[in-house]
C-alpha cells in the first residue's frame, strides 16, 4: 500500500504555501479519485483549485469524474463540457462525456462525442466498440452489428500480432459476445482465463457480457484485493452495466467509494 496520506499532507501542505501551483492540486485529486476513492474531497479541492485558475483542463476533468463517483450526472456532464471547451480534441474527455449521457439514458445524444473521436483518431478502435454499445441501447441492431464487427475485425489484427497478450483476447471475447457469438465467446474467454496477461478487470467485462455475474464479481473482487482503486471505472464501465444492481456489486463500490468530505482536516478554507 502506498504512503497516500503522507502524499495528501504533502500536497495540501504545497497548496497552502503557494494556492496558484496547479500541479498540486491535481496530483492531491488524483490520489483523492483513484487510489483513495473520495470523489468528495476530490471535489472539494477541485473547487478550490478552479477559483485560483478557471482555465485550468484537468481541473475540470477531475471535476467531472468526481460528479460521476457521486452520481451527480448532470454537474458531471456541464464539467466535462467544459473540458471540451478548453480541449476540444480531448478523446478522453470525448469518451467521458459519452459514458454520462450513456448513464443519464440519452444514448442518441452519446453517439456524437464518440463519432467525434473517430473524426480526430480514425484509428481509435475502441470507439467502433462503444458506438455499438450505444447503438445497441438504442434498439438500432443494424447500426449495433456494422460497429461490433468493425471492432471484431481489429481485435483479431490484435490477437494475430500478439498471441501472447490476454487482453487482447478479451477485447476479441467482447466483440463476439456483443455479435451474439456466444459459444465462440465463451471459448475465447476460457483461453484468456489461462493467460497470465489477463487482468482480473478485463476478464470480469467479458463474463459481464456473458451474463456470468457471480463469475464476474468474483474476477472484479480479486483485481480490487491486488490494488486497484480506480472504483468510479468500476461504477460506470459499459461492460459492467449488468452487475449495476447486483447486492455485491453495490457493495463493492459502497466499501471503495467514501462521500464523507471533513473539512475540518483541511488547513484554510476555499478563498
Amino acid at each position: 500500500m502506498g504512503r497516500y496520506q503522507e502524499a495528501v499532507s504533502e500536497f495540501q501542505r504545497a497548496i497552502q504555501i503557494d494556492p496558484y501551483l496547479m500541479p498540486s492540486y491535481n496530483g492531491l485529486v488524483l490520489l483523492y479519485l483513484y487510489q483513495l476513492g473520495e470523489p468528495d474531497s476530490a471535489l472539494f479541492w477541485t473547487k478550490k483549485q478552479i477559483s485560483y485558475n478557471p482555465n485550468d483542463f484537468w481541473a475540470y476533468d477531475h471535476l467531472g469524474w468526481a460528479y460521476l463517483g457521486l452520481d451527480s450526472l448532470r454537474q458531471a456532464e456541464q464539467a466535462f463540457k467544459r473540458a471540451l471547451e478548453i480541449n476540444p480534441k480531448s478523446t478522453l474527455e470525448l469518451y467521458r462525456l459519452a459514458h454520462t449521457y450513456r448513464l443519464q439514458g440519452r444514448y442518441q445524444e452519446g453517439l456524437q462525442p464518440i463519432q467525434k473521436i473517430l473524426e480526430i483518431n480514425p484509428k481509435e478502435t475502441w470507439a467502433y466498440y462503444h458506438l455499438g454499445i450505444l447503438y445497441q441501447l438504442l434498439g438500432n441492431k443494424k447500426e449495433a452489428h456494422k460497429n461490433f464487427y468493425t471492432f471484431l475485425k481489429e481485435a483479431e489484427k490484435w490477437v494475430q500480432q500478439e498471441p501472447t497478450n490476454g487482453e487482447n483476447y478479451i477485447a476479441l471475447g467482447l466483440a463476439k459476445a456483443r455479435l451474439g457469438e456466444v459459444k465462440q465467446a465463451r471459448k475465447i474467454a476460457a483461453k484468456a482465463d489461462q493467460m497470465e496477461s489477463t487482468s482480473h478487470f478485463g476478464y470480469a467485462q467479458l463474463l459481464s457480457v456473458l451474463d456470468e455475474k457471480e463469475a464476474a464479481l468474483d474476477e472484479l473482487e480479486k483485481q480490487v484485493e491486488q490494488g486497484y482503486r480506480n472504483y468510479i471505472w468500476i461504477k460506470i464501465h459499459p461492460d459492467l452495466q449488468p452487475l449495476y444492481n447486483h447486492p455485491r456489486f453495490k457493495a463493492l463500490i459502497a466499501h471503495g467509494l467514501k462521500t464523507k468530505i471533513i473539512e475540518s482536516q483541511i488547513t484554510g478554507k476555499s478563498q
